[in-house]
């Protein structure tokens, strides 16, 4: 409504400046008219702020016509080679057709819809493609009518793909694969087997009914394949046919508020990466059900969330959500709860939908500690071993193996452009020959592997860590989530803080202690180790890498206060009768490492 009132308003001061002029400004011609067109009668409009705005008018660069370049119907029917020559004589941008720049230098961020890389739709090279084989197929048919073919860049369907492993037995690789119930077969594509060696077990002849009752007769090679989950905890043995193309390339799941919903519910897609290749594996109606677990996620936006053994999903037609509430809905379910509902329950949120309470967050951490206990242990040397709290039993860990090397490299500079590069490197040495961390052979097969990026930071003035290595938990790569948003954080340790505080006033005296080193004394269990990898020179004036993983928790990472913490507890409460009382002071008075008491006397 405030929007139409301002259009009625403009009209209105409009329809008065155009009264108050009359018609001083027709027959008039303009500046450039008066020497070629005089008397001509051209009629112009009354004058306005658009007139203004210099440069801002949009001219095509293929039809010279008031439209912006990328919306041109004429160009649709051009060739690329054509597209691009009209663009390089206008001196326009090839990848987002405005004047002024070239490719190399623009800054928009706009991307194909068809291809993903960077330029606007009509100017994609695939196009052209598409056109030729239209106008092949309507030569094969006879008919010389023109066709003409319009881009969904909407998306508003989304299908059903994940990324998982394909084994043959004589090697492996990670495959796009699309779930389709309307087909009664799967598949896979030729040049797929082929890379992988894999032999063909027989040939099957199949009669495709195509939609429209098309038929198509066709000798397929029979393959046994073997989809592995990422992680290599669910397998399923598979008998697909060979096929040379399954379909065109489905664009990957566009990027909007359902990503924020999605990881409130836990729930990583496995095909978010990537530039939308093309689907290797076709999932049919005689395997689909196998993989099916049950759970699934309806969100807001109409999408609907399946878990297979091979990961989640997403399917379903998009809809729009609207960001304004509904008032008058609000209004009826509150009415609906209060008639039903006692006094006490007036002042429970709960009551009115709000769930997430600060007992609710309790009873998640609870659950994080009773996972802790279950999988804690004491190695031979009784050092403390704890394991990962991972939100899903099979977390999809993204390799983030390029976005860890590019920042060790910027690191490196940093370091050395600073003189602290020998000062770092005296530091890992150390890690190492204490065993806190290890190297690794980077060419052994692994399903798992995330790598920690880096950085120094120097405090002088700190007694026991003057340089400590930071590790960066939280990096994502494009829309794959961070190692931080697998695990779980564990209570609230900040809660505990005030109290701490107010017992330090308590007495007369003060004391603050502090544990050396104290994420590095819990050990890390083996299985998890390589989630935590990180890169190191081996040889810098060679430019050689080398590998090493954490033995040890590690700083950086968002659970480690929460396992240092549950570990010292666990510690505390574990100590003889004797040192009962002791314990128990201490266990009042520490906050993840940093320990804060007060005492009557010495």
């Amino acid at each position: 409504m405030k929007f139409l009132r301002m259009e009625v308003k403009g009209a209105e001061r409009l329809s008065y400046v155009t009264e108050g002029f009359g018609d001083a400004f027709k027959d008039k011609p303009g500046p450039r008219e008066r020497g070629t067109h005089s008397g001509s009668g051209v009629q112009r409009g009354p004058p306005t702020a658009a007139g203004l705005l210099a440069g801002q008018k949009s001219t095509c660069i293929f039809c010279d016509k008031a439209h912006t370049s990328e919306t041109c119907v004429t160009a649709q029917s051009m060739s690329y080679a054509e597209k691009k020559r009209k663009a390089s004589d206008k001196r326009a941008c090839l990848a987002c057709l405005k004047v002024g720049h070239i490719a190399k230098m623009c800054q928009s961020k706009r991307k194909c819809m068809v291809c993903h890389a960077k330029h606007v739709t009509l100017m994609c090279p695939e196009l052209d493609t598409e056109k030729k084989s239209a106008d092949k197929v309507q030569t094969s048919s006879g008919d010389n009518r023109g066709v003409h073919s319009q881009l969904n860049c909407t998306n508003d369907v989304v299908l059903q793909t994940l990324r998982c492993v394909v084994n043959s037995g004589s090697s492996k690789r990670q495959v796009r694969v699309l779930l389709d119930t309307g087909s009664q077969r799967s598949y896979i594509l030729e040049r797929t087997a082929q890379q992988l060696s894999a032999k063909p077990v027989g040939e099957a002849e199949v009669c495709h009914l195509l939609f429209g009752g098309v038929k198509d007769e066709r000798r397929h090679n029979l393959y046994k394949i073997r989809l592995e989950e990422n992680r290599g905890n669910f397998h399923v043995d598979m008998q697909v046919l060979g096929h040379d193309k399954i379909c065109d390339r489905i664009p990957l799941v566009s990027k909007g508020p359902w990503m924020d919903e999605l990881k409130e519910k836990k729930v990583f897609l496995t095909d978010l990466k990537g530039d939308g290749a093309d689907v290797e594996v076709l999932i049919g109606a005689d395997y689909y059900a196998k993989l099916i677990t049950g759970r699934r996620w309806c969100l807001k936006n109409g999408l609907v969330a399946m878990e297979t053994q091979l990961g989640w999903t997403l399917s379903g037609r998009l809809c729009h959500v609207s960001d304004e509430p509904s008032f008058n809905m609000a209004m009826q379910v509150t009415s609906m709860f209060v008639e039903e509902a006692s006094v006490s329950q007036l002042w429970d949120l709960e009551t009115i939908g709000i769930c997430d309470t600060t007992e609710s967050k309790a009873r998640a951490g609870e659950d994080v500690k009773q996972q802790f206990l279950r999988s804690v242990r004491r190695s031979d040397e009784g050092r403390y071993v704890v394991s990962l709290p991972w939100i899903s039993e099979v977390p999809e860990v993204p390799d983030n193996r390029e976005v860890a090397v590019k920042r060790l490299e910027s690191m490196t500079k940093r370091l050395v452009r600073m003189g602290k590069y020998h000062e770092y490197d005296t530091i890992l040495a150390e890690w190492l020959a204490e065993g806190m961390i290890e190297t690794v052979d980077d060419s052994a097969d692994r399903r798992i592997c995330h790598y920690l990026p880096h950085r120094a930071v120097f405090k002088p003035e700190s007694l026991t860590t003057p340089v400590r290595p930071v590790f960066d938990a939280s990096c994502k790569v494009g829309r794959s989530p961070s190692l931080n948003d697998l695990l779980e954080k564990g209570p609230n340790l900040l809660e505990v803080v005030p109290a701490i505080l107010l017992r330090f006033r308590e007495n007369k005296i003060g004391m603050a202690a502090d544990i050396r080193k104290a994420f590095q004394m819990i050990e890390v269990d083996e299985k998890d180790r390589d989630c935590l990898r990180f890169f190191w020179w081996k040889d810098l004036d060679r430019r050689v890498l080398q590998v090493f993983r954490h033995k040890r928790v590690v700083f950086g990472v968002n659970c480690s206060p929460f396992l240092l913490g549950a570990v010292i507890e666990l510690h505390l409460q574990s100590v003889s009768e004797q040192q009962v009382a002791v314990a128990q002071k201490l266990l009042m008075s520490f906050y993840v490492d940093n320990c804060d008491f007060s005492l009557h006397s010495h």
